[in-house]
C-alpha cells in the first residue's frame, strides 16, 4: 500500500536553462522590500549575509538588470528594490498564484515574521528583565535582542537596523558617554537619547591586586593574561583608554595589542569575560560588578558608567519604542534593576534629550 504523500509545485525563472529566480530568492526580495535592509532581510530568513548577497549578485547577472539599490537621498541609508525588480517579483506572484492556486505572498509573511522590537547594543542584564516584562505584558509578541556591542549596535541603528541602541561610550575628551559618538555614526540630528540608568565598571581578576593601577601594570607588563571584548562596545573603548592612560611611555593602541596578553582573545558578553577568568582562560577582564557576582570573583572598582538608550526620532511614536519606554520608566522595572549589584538610577532618569 502506498502511504500517504503531498505534492509539492516549485515555480522558477530560468535564463539559458540557469536558475535565475526561485522561491528563496523572491522571499529574500520581498522582506528587502519590507525591511529596507539586505542584512535584516538575510537574518529573517537566518541566512547568511555573504550567501544572501551572493544569490542577489547571480540572479542580477543572469537576468541582466540591477534588483536592488541604494535608497538614494535617505540620511539613513538602506537598500530598495528596482523597478525591475519589482515587475519581475509582481510576475512571478501571478504565475505562482496561477501553478499553485495558492497567494505566495502571505505564504511568505506567515513564515518569516518581523520582530515588533529589534534591541542591538551593549549586553546588559537590565535590556534582559527589560524584554521580559515586555513580553510577559502581552504588548508585543517578538522582541529580538543582538549583544553586537554599542559602536555597532549605533551603526546599526544609522542604518535602519535596529529599533532602539543600549550604549556606553566613553569620550576622553570631554569626559561624557554617548553623546559625541552620535556624530561619528551620523546620527546628529534625527536621533533621540533617553537617559538610562548607572552600571559600576571594574575588572574581574583571579589575582590580588591593591587598586586598578597595580593590575594594569601587570597587564601591560605581560604578567598576566588578559580577556577582551569585541571591538567597537563600550567595554573596549573603556580599556583601551585605561591602557594608553596608565602605560608610562603612552603607547599606541597597536603597541599594546602586541604587548599585552590575551587582547586579541575577544568574547561578546560580560558573562563571558567573568566565565573566562573563572575558568582559568584568563586572569583579569572589564566587566560590570553584576557579572563579577555571579561567580563570586574579586572586582576592582573603577567607577559607574552610563547606560543609555538611542533610538530615532521618527521611532519614538511606534508601537515597539511606546512599549520600550513606558516598561524603562515603569515602577517593576525600576525595582528590578536597582536590587541587581552595581545598578543605580541617577537624576534625570528615562528623560529623553533629542540629538
Amino acid at each position: 500500500m502506498v502511504r500517504p504523500y503531498g505534492i509539492h509545485v516549485s515555480i522558477f525563472f530560468e535564463v539559458d536553462g540557469r536558475r535565475a529566480l526561485d522561491e528563496s530568492l523572491v522571499k529574500l526580495l520581498l522582506l528587502i522590500d519590507e525591511y529596507g535592509s539586505i542584512l535584516a532581510a538575510a537574518r529573517a530568513m537566518r541566512l547568511p549575509y555573504s550567501r544572501a548577497w551572493e544569490s542577489i549578485t547571480r540572479a542580477e547577472s543572469l537576468l541582466g538588470v540591477r534588483l536592488v539599490e541604494s535608497k538614494r537621498g535617505s540620511v539613513a541609508g538602506g537598500t530598495k528594490l528596482t523597478k525591475e525588480c519589482k515587475e519581475l517579483i509582481n510576475e512571478y506572484l501571478k504565475k505562482y498564484k496561477r501553478f499553485t492556486g495558492e497567494d505566495f505572498r502571505r505564504a511568505a509573511e506567515r513564515e518569516f515574521r518581523i520582530p515588533d522590537l529589534t534591541y542591538m547594543g551593549s549586553h546588559d542584564p537590565g535590556v534582559e528583565i527589560l524584554s521580559g516584562i515586555i513580553r510577559s505584558s502581552g504588548i508585543l509578541e517578538d522582541i529580538e535582542l543582538s549583544w553586537v556591542g554599542s559602536g555597532l549596535g549605533l551603526m546599526a541603528l544609522s542604518l535602519g537596523e535596529a529599533d532602539v541602541v543600549g550604549a556606553h561610550l566613553y569620550d576622553p575628551e570631554t569626559g561624557t558617554y554617548n553623546v559625541p559618538y552620535l556624530r561619528k555614526y551620523l546620527l546628529q540630528g534625527r536621533s533621540a537619547l533617553i537617559k538610562g540608568y548607572e552600571r559600576e565598571i571594574g575588572f574581574v581578576t583571579s589575582k590580588e591586586f591593591r587598586g586598578v593601577r597595580k593590575l594594569i601594570k601587570a597587564l601591560i607588563d605581560g604578567e598576566i593574561t588578559l580577556i577582551n571584548r569585541q571591538p567597537g562596545s563600550g567595554t573596549r573603548t573603556l580599556l583601551d583608554y585605561l591602557l594608553i592612560k596608565f602605560s608610562k611611555n603612552s603607547l599606541t593602541p597597536l603597541e599594546l595589542s602586541k604587548a599585552i596578553k590575551g587582547y586579541g582573545k575577544e568574547v561578546n558578553t560580560h558573562t563571558e569575560v567573568v566565565k573566562s577568568v573563572a575558568l582559568g582562560e584568563a586572569e583579569a577582564g572589564l566587566c560590570i560588578r553584576w557579572a563579577a557576582q555571579q561567580y563570586n570573583l574579586r572586582f576592582i572598582s573603577i567607577g559607574w558608567e552610563r547606560f543609555d538608550f538611542i533610538t530615532l526620532r521618527d521611532e519614538l511614536r511606534t508601537p515597539g519604542i511606546k512599549a520600550f519606554l513606558d516598561t524603562l520608566r515603569s515602577e517593576e522595572f525600576i525595582k528590578a534593576i536597582t536590587e541587581l549589584p552595581g545598578y543605580r538610577i541617577p537624576e534625570g532618569y528615562g528623560v529623553i534629550t533629542y540629538i
